[in-house]
């Protein structure tokens, strides 16, 4: 699923929501191996390729976008939400109650990322 903020009739933001699938996995799984930090039965998301224009930061949009595909994914029955996401941004995910499960490193096309993992509750869209 992809998300996509608009303002004034102008796109702001976005981001993609995925559900693992037994034989093609997640997008993140070329980046970092979840596995060892998952409970058997647990069914995984993740987000990824989200970006807040500048013009746009600082208003919000990127906490709106991770809290309505969180709400997505819980729509889905995922339990857990996993990602691999930029060291700048590292706050905003430990305020949305993201633990990182490793340290910032960088991957082979050299973005640096910091692997993140949320326990998903059933709860509706804020």
């Amino acid at each position: 699923m992809h998300l996509l903020a608009a303002v004034h009739g102008y796109v702001v933001g976005g981001v993609r929501y995925c559900i693992h699938h037994p034989r093609l996995g997640l997008p993140v799984d070329e980046f970092f191996d979840f596995a060892p930090h998952l409970r058997p039965g647990d069914r995984v998301a993740c987000g990824g390729m989200m970006f807040v224009s500048r013009a746009a930061a600082g208003a919000g949009i990127a906490a709106r976008l991770i809290r309505y595909g969180e709400a997505c994914a819980r729509r889905w029955a995922a339990s857990v939400m996993v990602g691999t996401v930029n060291p700048a941004i590292e706050g905003l995910f430990g305020r949305l109650d993201y633990v990182a499960v490793g340290r910032a490193q960088e991957h082979a096309s050299g973005l640096a990322f910091v692997p993140v993992i949320k326990r998903l509750a059933a709860e509706g869209i804020r």
